[in-house]
C-alpha cells in the first residue's frame, strides 16, 4: 500500500462506523423498540428503588446516621440500584448486535489484517500486548476488571466502599473498606476527589449523576491529568460535561461506547491529521497542522456525534450520504494557532453548533477558502463537506530547524450556506406568502432559499443609508403605511413599486432585520440598550402595546361615545328649544298682525259723512 493511500487511525475508525451503522440499518434489530423497553425498564426500577427508600431511610435512622447525610447516601444507593439494570442492557444490545452480524473493532481489525492493512495490524499488536502484559489500566484510558461476557455480571462497583458523616463539614466521606483509603467527599454541591483510579473516579461520576440534577451537564475540575481521564469516563457513561475543552475526550469515549469498543482496546484518536508517517514529536509545533473533517452522527438516530474539535477523518471514509443534509449553525471562523494552542503552526478552523447545541471546531487551511467562496456569515446556516485530499507541498522545520519543503495530503472541504428560515412581523408572513416564499405563522418564520439570501447580502452591502432605514420601517408596518420617502428609497433601490415589497425586497428587509438582530446580540450588555432593535420585534411590541391598551382604549372610546350622545341631545336640546323660542316670536307677531287690522277697521268706519248739497252751495 503506498504512503499516499495508507490508512490513518482517524480512517480507519471513520470506515468501522460506517461498517457497523450500514449493519445495524441492515439487520432485523428494531433499534428504537430496545431503546423503548430499556427506557421502561430504567423507569420500573427506578419506581421499584422509591418503593424501598422509606425502608432504608428508617434504616438508617435507626442506626443514628445524621439525616443531613440521607441526600448523598440515597443517591448512592439509586446508583447501586440502577448498577446491574445499566450493565445487563447493555449486554444484551451488544449480544443483539452480535447475532446480527455487527462488527466488532477487533473483528474488523483483524479483517483488515488480512487484507494487507498494516495500521490494523499495528492496532492489533497494541491490543495484545496491552492484554499480555496486564497493565494496570487505571493509569490509562480504561476501566477496571475483565470484558463482560454475555449474562455475567462483575461485582458491583459500590461494594467494599463505607460513607461516613461529617458534621463538622458537613459532608460525607466515602472510603473503601478494605484499607480505608478515602475515595472522595460528598460536599453537596460538589463532589472531591481524594484517589483518582478510573474505578474511582467511574463511581463517584455516577454518585454525581443521581446527587445533582438529572441531565444538567458536570463540571470538571483539578489537574489537566485528572480532567481527562474524568471526560473520558464521562463519556463512555453518557454523562454530560460543561468542560468545552474536554468535549473532544468526552465525545471519542461516547463514539467508542457507541459503537462497542472497548476501554482495553488501542486507542483510536487521532495522532495527527496526515496520511502516512506520524510526525515526530519535535515537529509538531513547526510543521503544518493536522486537518478535520466535518463533525458526523454518532449513533443510529442522526445526533452529531464529534467533539467540540472531532476527530480527523479521511474523506474516503466518511458516513454514508444521508438523504437529509445536517445543518449547522456558524458560531465563528478564521485563523488561530492550531486546537489553539500556544506554539502551534496557524491553521484554519470553523466553528458550528449543531441542532443539540452542541459546538464543533474544525481545523483545515483549506476552509479559509471554502468560507470565502461561500459568503457564509456568523449566524447562517451552513453544510461542510470533505470534498477529499489533495495532494501538496508544505514547508516544516526538521530536527536541525532547517526548513524543508515536503509533500504532503491536505482535506478540501465545501462550505454551503443553506436555505435561512428569517423571522418576520405578520404584515411580512403575509407578503412573503404572496410572493412564494415558504412562511409558517406558528414560529413567525420565513424560509428564503439560499441564492435569494446571499443575493440579499450583497444588495445590503451596497444600500443607501435612506434605503437601510427604509426597510427597517417595512419590517414594523405594512407599506402602505410608510412615509413617501420612505417608499422612494425602496421603489428607487428596486425593492418595491408602487403596491409594495417585491420578491427580492422581502428578502432583503429580512435579512437586513436579521443583521440587526445578530448585531445587537454582540452587543456588550452594558451597550445593548443603544443597539438598534429588530423590525420584527418592534412590530411585536407595538401590538402587545395595542392589546395591553385595548382594555383602556375600548372604555375611553365608549365614555367619547356617551360624550357624543349627550353632546347630540344637548344639541337636540337647544335646537328644539330655539325653533320653540321662534315659533313663538313667529306667533305672537301674527296675533300682532291681525290685532293691528282688527283696530284699523273701525277706526275707519267712523269717519263723517260728506253732504254733498252743502258742499254744493258753498
Amino acid at each position: 500500500m503506498s504512503e499516499a493511500n495508507a490508512s490513518t487511525r482517524e480512517s480507519l475508525l471513520a470506515e468501522f462506523k460506517a461498517a457497523r451503522e450500514s449493519a445495524i440499518a441492515k439487520s432485523q434489530i428494531d433499534v428504537g423498540q430496545i431503546t423503548e423497553r430499556h427506557r421502561a425498564e430504567r423507569a420500573e426500577a427506578l419506581k421499584a428503588f422509591a418503593e424501598k427508600r422509606d425502608e432504608l431511610i428508617a434504616g438508617w435512622k435507626k442506626n443514628s446516621i445524621p439525616e443531613a447525610a440521607f441526600p448523598s447516601i440515597l443517591a448512592i444507593e439509586q446508583a447501586k440500584h440502577m448498577e446491574p439494570v445499566v450493565a445487563r442492557q447493555a449486554q444484551e444490545q451488544n449480544a443483539s448486535l452480535a447475532v446480527e452480524g455487527v462488527p466488532t473493532w477487533d473483528g474488523f481489525l483483524t479483517e483488515k489484517s488480512k487484507a494487507g492493512e498494516s495500521l490494523a495490524d499495528e492496532l492489533l499488536a497494541e491490543l495484545d500486548a496491552r492484554k499480555a502484559k496486564g497493565e494496570d489500566v487505571s493509569k490509562e484510558n480504561g476501566i477496571e476488571g475483565e470484558p463482560l461476557d454475555p449474562g455475567k455480571l462483575k461485582a458491583s462497583m459500590f461494594d467494599g466502599i463505607k460513607y461516613e458523616y461529617d458534621k463538622d463539614a458537613d459532608s460525607v466521606h466515602y472510603s473503601r473498606t478494605s484499607d480505608g483509603t478515602e475515595l472522595f467527599e460528598d460536599k453537596g454541591s460538589r463532589i472531591e476527589m481524594k484517589e483518582t483510579s478510573a474505578q474511582t473516579i467511574e463511581t463517584a461520576l455516577l454518585l454525581a449523576q443521581e446527587r445533582f440534577k438529572k441531565g444538567t451537564p458536570l463540571t470538571i475540575t483539578g489537574d489537566e491529568e485528572f480532567k481527562k481521564e474524568a471526560a473520558r469516563i464521562a463519556g463512555k457513561l453518557g454523562i454530560p460535561i460543561k468542560n468545552k475543552d474536554l468535549l473532544e475526550i468526552w465525545q471519542q469515549a461516547r463514539d467508542k461506547a457507541a459503537m462497542g469498543i472497548s476501554d482495553e482496546e488501542p486507542d483510536i484518536a487521532p495522532r495527527n491529521g496526515f496520511s502516512g508517517e506520524e510526525a515526530k514529536p519535535d515537529l509538531r509545533k513547526n510543521g503544518p497542522a493536522p486537518e478535520q473533517d466535518v463533525p458526523g452522527p454518532a449513533d443510529g438516530n442522526g445526533s452529531a456525534g464529534e467533539g467540540k474539535k472531532g476527530k480527523a477523518r479521511s474523506a474516503s471514509s466518511r458516513e454514508p450520504a444521508s438523504s437529509k443534509k445536517t445543518l449547522f449553525k456558524l458560531l465563528d471562523h478564521g485563523s488561530a494557532p492550531y486546537q489553539f494552542k500556544e506554539g502551534e503552526s496557524q491553521s484554519y478552523f470553523v466553528k458550528t453548533q449543531d441542532n443539540t447545541g452542541k459546538e464543533h471546531i474544525i481545523w483545515g487551511v483549506d476552509l479559509q477558502r471554502a468560507m470565502e467562496d461561500s459568503g457564509a456569515t456568523k449566524g447562517d446556516l451552513v453544510t461542510i463537506k470533505n470534498q477529499g485530499k489533495e495532494e501538496v507541498v508544505v514547508k516544516v522545520v526538521d530536527e536541525h530547524r532547517q526548513e524543508q519543503w515536503k509533500p504532503t495530503h491536505r482535506n478540501r472541504f465545501d462550505v454551503t450556506v443553506a436555505d435561512m428560515p428569517l423571522k418576520a412581523a405578520p404584515h411580512m408572513l403575509e407578503a412573503a406568502g404572496k410572493a412564494g416564499y415558504v412562511h409558517d405563522a406558528a414560529t413567525g418564520r420565513v424560509t428564503i432559499p439560499a441564492e435569494d439570501y446571499l443575493a440579499a447580502k450583497a444588495e445590503l452591502s451596497g444600500l443607501s443609508g435612506s434605503g437601510h432605514f427604509a426597510l427597517h420601517q417595512v419590517n414594523q408596518m405594512p407599506f402602505a403605511d410608510l412615509q413617501p420617502t420612505e417608499k422612494h428609497a425602496l421603489v428607487s433601490a428596486g425593492l418595491a413599486d408602487e403596491n409594495g415589497l417585491n420578491r427580492r425586497g422581502i428578502a432583503t428587509a429580512l435579512t437586513s432585520d436579521r443583521l440587526l438582530e445578530m448585531n445587537r446580540a454582540r452587543t456588550p450588555d452594558n451597550l445593548k440598550g443603544t443597539a438598534v432593535q429588530p423590525g420584527h420585534e418592534k412590530a411585536a411590541t407595538r401590538q402587545a402595546e395595542r392589546q395591553e391598551k385595548a382594555p383602556e382604549t375600548a372604555k375611553a372610546q365608549e365614555v367619547a361615545q356617551e360624550q357624543d350622545q349627550k353632546r347630540i341631545l344637548v344639541r337636540n336640546e337647544d335646537q328644539q328649544a330655539q325653533e320653540k323660542k321662534a315659533g313663538s316670536k313667529k306667533r305672537k307677531a301674527k296675533e300682532r298682525q291681525i290685532e293691528d287690522r282688527r283696530i284699523e277697521r273701525p277706526a275707519r268706519n267712523r269717519q263723517p259723512k260728506i253732504d254733498r248739497g252743502q258742499e254744493l252751495s258753498r
